[in-house]
């Protein structure tokens, strides 16, 4: 797969563990914290070219 045919995904977070920073079950390779938008959780998961993710978990 190349860079140029990966898409990113989104989808708001449901269960969140901070204690292990899981979201959903799944650890987030980079979490951004900003206090904004009430507190809601989204998960962002871009596949790298070898067609791993890379998850982002954003708290807005």
């Amino acid at each position: 797969m190349s860079a140029a045919a990966a898409h990113p995904t989104v989808h708001e977070v449901k269960e969140i563990n901070l204690a292990h920073n899981t979201f959903d079950g799944k650890k987030a390779d980079l979490y951004i914290n900003t206090g904004t938008l009430g507190g809601k959780h989204f998960l962002f998961t871009v596949e790298k070219a070898d067609g791993r993710p890379t998850l982002i978990a954003i708290h807005l």
